[in-house]
């Protein structure tokens, strides 16, 4: 199976072959997803990723209180 797979590869990444880039078909899902991505920008992301905007330190063995109470 792993040998099928490698010669799969190979055959794609061959200039001229049939399964090239600009004769490859992809689900048309695939390609909206694409084209929306390629005008995301990183704030955008980082927005949707980021849950909290404070930045925080996790105590334990190597990172301790700044002050002592």
């Amino acid at each position: 199976m792993l040998e099928n797979m490698i010669e799969g590869y190979e055959l794609a990444f061959q200039e001229g072959s049939e399964n090239s880039d600009s004769q490859q078909h992809r689900p048309e899902s695939v390609g909206v997803a694409m084209r929306r991505s390629m005008y995301r920008s990183w704030k955008q992301l980082a927005k949707e990723r980021i849950k909290d905007i404070t930045p925080t330190i996790p105590m334990g063995k190597r990172f301790w209180p700044l002050r002592w109470d």
